[in-house]
């Protein structure tokens, strides 16, 4: 929160959702909060956010998720292209919230992710994650929200239990 430059001085900086980012992710990294964690914390914000999205997701928006999906569909071996573009499908799926808490926050987490997601793929594959990203945008094409939210939930809950099998 304070800037120092060269010469000039020490200066309060402006606040800004990154300086809290930048503040915050080492005490999480310490902290070293579980796969578990962040996995459960999905299943209750990406849920609820999907809601939203539902509501309030543009047909650009539909059509970004579409490219990702495809991407996604046609990789076969490239376990860290994969996870970046599911990691960029969730972060998607919270900027169509249009819920600027439900974005910042989403960054926040699907960043600590980031160093996870790679691993998750390789142990878990690909092939639940094609399915169920195409199940999610497709509901999200028919505006479906219950069936969204459901496709959503069924997600990160598979997730949740493939991770926990092969957890000691």
């Amino acid at each position: 929160i304070v800037e120092t430059r060269h010469g000039e001085g020490s200066f309060i900086k402006k606040v800004t959702s990154d300086n809290y980012k930048d503040m915050l992710f080492p005490a999480f990294m310490i902290n070293k909060n579980t796969l578990q964690e962040i996995l459960e914390y999905r299943t209750i914000m990406e849920v609820g956010a999907m809601g939203l999205a539902c509501d309030r997701i543009t047909e650009d928006e539909i059509r970004d998720l579409e490219r990702i999906v495809i991407r996604m569909e046609k990789n076969n071996d490239n376990f860290r292209k994969f996870a970046s573009d599911d990691l960029a499908f969730h972060n998607s799926i919270a900027r169509a919230s249009k819920n600027d808490l439900i974005i910042n926050v989403s960054v926040f987490v699907l960043e600590l992710m980031s160093a996870s997601m790679e691993h998750i793929v390789t142990t878990l594959g690909m092939i639940d994650g094609k399915h169920f990203h195409r199940l999610i945008l497709e509901k999200l094409k028919q505006h479906d929200r219950t069936g969204a939210v459901d496709a959503m939930r069924a997600h990160v809950e598979k997730t949740v239990m493939r991770i926990d099998e092969i957890t000691p």
